[in-house]
């Protein structure tokens, strides 16, 4: 049976090359899971439709006082939370 995604011996070649355009960007941030991103991820998994990582890029965003989430994901957009969330054509003037 096939199965989506990569394996764990596949990580380590392909995750520095996804991370690397975002690292020196000062519109993203890479922030580590911390306790409490994991508590306040699983408060609003529990308490929202939201998948638990939709819900932990919510925690994040909200624990680290970001001012937007740039987001495509529907149910992101449809969740109130501490912190806004728009689609980047949104918060990006052409």
């Amino acid at each position: 049976m096939a199965r989506a995604g990569f394996t764990v011996a596949q990580l380590p070649a392909l995750w520095p090359p996804f991370l690397s355009p975002l690292r020196p960007s000062r519109s993203y941030s890479i922030e580590p899971a911390d306790e409490a991103i994991a508590l306040l991820g699983g408060e609003l998994r529990e308490s929202t439709d939201l998948t638990l990582p939709d819900a932990v890029i919510l925690a994040t965003a909200q624990l680290r006082e970001a001012y937007v989430v740039a987001t495509r994901d529907l149910s992101i957009l449809r969740t109130k939370s501490a912190v806004p969330s728009k689609r980047p054509d949104d918060i990006v003037p052409k």
